[in-house]
This record gives structure tokens, C-alpha cells and sequence, in this order.
């Protein structure tokens, strides 16, 4: 358990000097601004914004939210290429194009994530307080951490691409393989065990085909082979793993993948996977949508009245017949579906709280002609009354072109000139001034309280 903890200690005395130079940079820009902030004359970067208390911004200011039109440069990636970003509940992650991986924040700490942002939230002052005198120190990782990946034979391991959830990371390597770390305790990890964390990133058990892609949800995750075929681990109370665990099972856990079978595809094969809170979206080559978990059966609850089963295996999505479905994307809770024939996206599943239902069902009420009554919302009434079952149309434009970047209650669009927006289940499109001030988006990383942004 404290192997990698040993690890992290080494390689922290080891680049101690640098990360004191790169915070006494910091805090001297934020005194003397005008000779360091000069965002707008450089070609490229990574930046952070939003909530700043779990140290997933990487600066190791940790008593400050960040603005999202004003992001603030981690300056740690200043003079490094960065081919990939991710965000989870409370931490980060980076790929630079030469394969290394990074990592800051609460990298396997979920509980005091979510105790400091609800502090946050309601008493700042007081969250402001309890880091000033030592909450900080429970942060795994303040700054960036250089994250060694090794496979089983010790030698290391080029680094494609990441992908972050709640205190889980998972990394994809350049031949394939996917390597996990984090919280464990539900067997996220998909090593084998339920082991409360793991330290080093180890490879996932039970899959010899090549991985191309692979999607964490809360407490399960995803994993697309190269033959069209996907694996699911964890947690599977509410049927987020599809393979048909009944609610009977009395243990709804898998410690490693396991293979979904193709006939829930309808023998297709799968082409993007993706993971909400506790249920999971599939994309076919021909365009088929697939969802499977919490709320998305289409049958009503013998026990509970208005409110839908949960689908404990793939069940297809209804659209407009001439439907040209090109991508798909989750948020905690809900889904999108990018369509190429009608410039548009498709969006269901359960709306925050706070927002007025009547004023939602006003704004997509009336379709287009052309679109066919598979767009009509069935609510709740009871339960689970922010449930829309169905997808209806976002009335917002998108192009095949534009980027999609989903987070947990809204998504970001990047359109081809660099213009940027963000849509919540207000369905209100924001545009952020970021792309007037600041170089072109080409990533983004959402996460729970904090936003990456990699520009080029």
C-alpha cells in the first residue's frame, strides 16, 4: 500500500527545486502581472479554472475560483507539448505527446472531495479557514506529479491517452492496454480486487484484445476493443454494467471485465463507448444508439409509481428514422447524440433541481416538421419527475465539424473557428469570451468544479 506512496516521495525530492521555482513564479506573476501575464501573446498552453481547493488546477493555490472566461496557466506544463487532458471529481490529468503521464489533485480521495466542495459551496470562509490550517495536506497531489506507468515486465510504458472519474484514472498506452489507479473499493479498477486504493497504475486483467477506448462512470467503467467489442467492472447495482444482473443478485460487483455479448447489439459492432453516474451509452457502426443502468429500461416500476426500471442490459435508442447519428457523449446524468443530418443534438435523462420544468418542456415543445414524434417528452410525475425518458432536440445549432465536450450538468461546444459556448438543462447556450482573449481551444477536460483547457 505504501509502495507508491514511497515512490511519490522520491520523485518529489527529486524535482522539489523545480516545483519551488515554478510556485515562487507563480506568486511573483500574481504580484508583479503585467511581466508575466502575457497570455495572449503565446501559441499554446494548458489552463485551469474553477474551483481551486482540491489542487486540480495544479498551481497549488488552493484558496481562489478561477474565473472560466479568465483561466489561469499552469505553469508546470509551460515549455511541454500536451496531447491530452482530463478532469474527474476532484483531480487532473495530463499526456504530453511524448507519453508521460501527470497527475494532480485529489488523485484517490473522494470523500473529502465532496466534504470541502459542499464547504466551498456554502461556508467558502470557512473552507478558506480549514486550508489555511492544514486541510491542504490532505490534497494527494498539489502540484503535477510525473506518474510512472510500467507494464508487468518493468519496462515502461508510452502513454496515449487518459481518462479521469472519481478518484479513479485510467490511462491508455500506445500498444493497447489500459492501466488503472484510484479508489478500488468497488473493483473500478478492474484489476482483480477490491483493494480500498490502488497506488500504482496497474494493468487491466481479463482483456487480450487491443483497447481504443476506454469510459469511467462514479464507480464502473468501460473498455472498447479494436473488434468492436466492450467489457465492463464495478459497480452494477443499478445495471450500469448491462449484463443482465438481476436485482436479486446479492453481489452486483465485478472485480474484473466482462465481456458484454454482441446480441444486446444486435451483433454489431461498437464504435464509441461512454459512462454517466451509474449508467452507460454505446455507439454502433451503423449509427445505433444503446443505453443500459439507471432509469433507462422502458418499463414502469411494479414498485415505485412514474418512475421507469432501471435496464439491466443494452436497450436501443428511438430517433427520427432518418436519423444520421455520427457521435455520443454522457454527463453524470444525462446523454447526447450528435446528428449529422439534421445539425442538431438529441439529449434525455434527468434534469438538476433547480431548473423550472414547464419553462423546459416551453423551449423544446415545438419540433421541426421534419423531425418525426419519437421527439415527444414523457416526464415523470412522481420519483423521478426530471427524468425525460426520450430524446428531444437541443435547439441549438451544431455542426458534424463542431467538438463536443460533456460535463456533469452541461456541455461545452467548440465550433471550427474557435468560438465557445456551454448549454445546461436551462438549454440556455452561454458564449465565453475565452477565444477572443485568449489562443484557439483544442481540448477540454470537464470536471466536477474545475475545467482544463489546452489551447493551440
Amino acid at each position: 500500500m505504501f509502495k507508491m506512496r514511497n515512490k511519490i516521495l522520491l520523485h518529489g525530492k527529486l524535482r522539489l527545486a523545480e516545483s519551488i521555482w515554478r510556485r515562487n513564479a507563480y506568486l511573483l506573476s500574481r504580484k508583479c502581472p503585467k511581466h508575466f501575464n502575457r497570455f495572449s501573446a503565446r501559441e499554446y498552453g494548458l489552463y485551469g479554472a474553477g474551483l481551486a481547493c482540491h489542487g486540480a488546477l495544479g498551481d497549488g493555490v488552493q484558496t481562489e475560483v478561477v474565473g472560466e472566461d479568465s483561466p489561469r496557466l499552469v505553469r508546470n506544463f509551460e515549455h511541454i507539448n500536451v496531447s491530452a487532458v482530463s478532469c474527474g471529481w476532484g483531480h487532473s490529468a495530463v499526456v504530453t505527446e511524448e507519453g508521460e503521464l501527470y497527475v494532480f489533485g485529489r488523485t484517490h480521495d473522494m470523500r473529502n472531495t465532496i466534504k470541502m466542495t459542499r464547504l466551498w459551496t456554502n461556508f467558502p470562509f470557512l473552507a478558506k479557514a480549514a486550508i489555511s490550517v492544514g486541510a491542504s495536506m490532505s490534497v494527494d497531489e498539489p502540484l503535477p506529479r510525473l506518474v510512472p506507468v510500467v507494464d508487468e515486465r518493468g519496462k515502461a510504458v508510452q502513454v496515449k491517452d487518459v481518462t479521469c472519474s472519481a478518484g479513479t484514472t485510467a490511462v491508455i498506452s500506445d500498444a493497447g492496454e489500459v492501466f488503472m489507479f484510484g479508489n478500488n473499493r468497488f473493483g473500478q479498477c478492474g484489476i482483480g480486487n477490491r483493494d480500498a486504493f490502488v497506488w500504482e497504475p496497474t494493468c487491466l486483467s481479463g482483456i487480450e484484445d487491443i483497447i481504443v477506448d476506454v469510459a469511467l462512470g462514479f464507480q464502473h467503467g468501460l473498455a472498447l476493443t479494436n473488434k468492436g467489442e466492450v467489457f465492463a467492472w464495478g459497480k452494477g447495482e443499478r445495471g450500469q454494467l448491462g449484463n443482465s444482473m438481476s436485482v436479486e443478485d446479492k453481489d452486483k460487483i465485478r472485480e474484473s471485465p466482462v465481456k458484454l455479448s454482441q446480441t444486446f447489439f444486435n451483433d454489431e459492432k461498437l464504435r464509441k463507448i461512454s459512462c454517466g453516474f451509474n449508467s452507460s451509452i454505446a455507439l454502433t457502426d451503423s449509427g445505433k444508439v444503446f443505453v443500459w443502468g439507471k432509469f433507462q429500461g422502458l418499463d414502469l416500476s411494479s414498485e415505485h409509481q412514474g418512475i421507469y426500471e432501471d435496464a439491466f442490459h443494452p436497450r436501443i435508442v428511438d430517433f427520427p428514422e432518418d436519423a444520421e447519428i455520427s457521435d455520443i457523449y454522457a454527463g453524470n446524468f444525462f446523454f447526447l447524440a450528435k446528428d449529422k443530418k439534421f445539425d442538431c443534438l438529441w439529449m434525455w435523462g434527468m434534469a438538476p433541481g433547480d431548473i423550472s420544468l414547464e419553462a423546459l418542456r416551453d423551449k423544446i415543445g415545438v419540433q421541426d416538421s421534419n423531425v418525426s414524434n419519437s421527439s415527444v417528452i414523457k416526464l415523470h410525475s412522481t420519483g423521478a419527475d426530471r427524468t425525460f425518458h426520450m430524446p428531444f432536440k437541443v435547439p441549438v445549432k451544431v455542426k458534424d465539424s463542431d467538438k463536443i465536450f460533456s460535463g456533469f450538468d452541461r456541455f461545452f461546444l467548440v465550433k471550427k473557428g474557435g468560438e465557445v459556448s456551454s448549454v445546461d438543462w436551462n438549454l440556455d447556450e452561454s458564449f465565453l469570451s475565452i477565444n477572443k482573449n485568449y489562443p484557439t481551444l483544442v481540448e477540454m477536460g470537464v470536471g466536477w468544479k474545475h475545467i482544463l483547457y489546452l489551447c493551440n
